[in-house]
């Protein structure tokens, strides 16, 4: 357990200073309409613990002991199908600082409250040489989950039957609002949270269509967290289901006024399904509002690009790059020259970013597919236009690669031979054909056709990410942690 988590119940504060908070009672009985259930702790033991949202962010209740004790309640509550008893025990466990299996747990057994059922957890651990002791109850029913987390100093022989006693006065029932507008909005909040992680869970587990029921319930529960949305969206982008990405955005778009990475996603997701005019109107909007993102304008400037809107482009280009030139930017420069017939400029532009660094896949693969690749083009319809030995304007145009690069392409040609499969090698069986055909102008394979794609897939580059305590978008998030 986290030493901070322990070390908030081992102060004593005094039962006065405890005032009564909203869902406690007379002798700290706790009632949640919310989450469907009720605590009636034993007299005399437990008191709320008030700083509760501060020490557990997103614990729906929660009690301290007059013998070091602490304990929480953390609930969630879903539509259809339940998570697994794994999805479940990962995220609770998580929000203690432990992974699940662990080595912090001694013992694990079934455990069951009316009519749910799930699994009894109890774990040791020492801090300044003191032991204490941590029992887990997590249990599930159809509709919720509930997590009673109880703690208490190991050595004292009245701590386990203390715990115990509170896990007896939790009672369940089957009515919980929080899914119909009930509760409050931190209720909701918290319940959207939990919904994150286990969307999460299911996300990391390739099970994409089970995350994405848990995240859009998130996105739903709570609009004032854009990282659920986008969660949701990613895992539909993961499975190429763009359309309905795109479907399931529109309504809920509303909900998220001016925040540009959601209208970015509208526009990508218009551009995925056929609408660029949408999508060109959308990104001109965004980057002139000074949204940034390096593919995104690539994509933006790509289109204009088949429009060949040049001179709009160029505006668009010197504005989006006055703040400084990225690798992405130089790159797509290159693709803009090499596009407008201007393989020389592009050629440049990349020979001038392998200097002064180690070999670049990524460059060479660029000079493949783009000004290399329609040199080769220009190259051949020259030769086969010319008469024989006469010199043409596409060899004048454009220059072969270096010869240092003629390994690298032959190499490729040969794992595409002997068929290793095109995952392993990062390019496709036509871009391997096509780049031995450019560096070496022998090799020529019928029926492949060397065509230069011009558009990346925007949902596979962006990272799942998951919800942190806050539910922003990060590694411990939104796909949110």
């Amino acid at each position: 357990m986290r030493y901070r988590a322990l070390m908030l119940t081992l102060l004593l504060l005094p039962v006065q200073l405890l005032a009564d908070e909203d869902g406690f009672g007379p002798g700290a009985r706790y009632s949640s309409s919310a989450f469907g259930y009720q605590v009636d702790p034993p007299a005399g033991t437990w008191v709320p613990w008030s700083a509760l949202e501060d020490d557990y962010a997103f614990a729906d209740a929660g009690y301290l002991g007059v013998s070091g004790y602490g304990a929480v309640v953390m609930p969630v509550c879903w539509r259809g199908e339940a998570p697994s008893r794994l999805a479940l025990l990962e995220v609770f466990l998580s929000r203690f600082g432990e992974d699940y299996p662990t080595p912090f747990i001694d013992s694990e057994a079934e455990a069951g409250k009316d009519g749910a059922r799930g699994t009894y957890l109890v774990g040791n651990e020492a801090v300044d040489g003191e032991d204490y002791t941590y029992h887990f109850w997590i249990v599930a029913n159809d509709n919720c989950a509930y997590t009673l987390a109880a703690w208490g100093p190991a050595d004292d022989p009245g701590t386990a039957r203390d715990l115990h006693a509170l896990w007896d006065g939790l009672r369940l029932n089957a009515s919980p609002t929080v899914l119909e507008n009930g509760g409050t909005d931190k209720q909701r909040a918290a319940n959207a949270y939990f919904l994150n992680r286990l969307g999460t869970h299911y996300f990391e587990a390739r099970s994409y269509r089970d995350a994405f029921r848990f995240l859009s319930q998130a996105a739903d529960l709570d609009s004032d967290e854009a990282a659920y949305l986008l969660n949701a969206l990613r895992v539909l982008v993961e499975i190429d289901a763009y359309q309905e990405a795109y479907e399931w955005l529109q309504p809920r778009l509303d909900r998220y006024g001016d925040d540009l990475v959601v209208q970015s996603w509208d526009a990508w997701l218009a551009y995925q399904t056929g609408d660029t005019d949408k999508a060109l109107l959308i990104y001109e909007e965004l980057f002139d509002q000074g949204y940034r993102e390096d593919d995104e304008f690539a994509l933006y400037a790509g289109l204009l690009a088949d429009r060949e809107e040049w001179d709009k482009i160029e505006t668009a280009f010197a504005e989006y790059a006055s703040d400084g030139m990225t690798e992405t930017l130089r790159k797509l420069q290159a693709d803009l020259h090499s596009r407008r017939g201007n393989y020389a400029e592009a050629l440049v532009i990349l020979d001038s970013m392998m200097e002064g660094r180690p070999f670049s896949a990524d460059i060479a693969y660029a000079k493949i597919e783009g000004p290399a690749l329609q040199c080769g083009h220009r190259l051949r319809e020259d030769r086969s236009a010319r008469p024989a030995g006469q010199a043409g304007r596409g060899a004048a145009a454009c220059r072969a690669p270096d010869r240092k690069e003629l390994p690298f392409a032959g190499e490729l040609f040969l794992q595409g031979i002997r068929g290793i499969p095109a995952q392993v090698v990062p390019g496709s069986t036509r871009l391997l054909h096509c780049g031995i055909e450019v560096f070496t102008d022998q090799f020529r394979r019928p029926g492949i056709p060397c065509e230069h794609q011009q558009h990346s897939r925007r949902g596979r580059e962006r990272e799942h990410q998951r919800s942190t305590a806050s539910g922003v978008a990060a590694t411990g998030t939104a796909v949110a942690g």
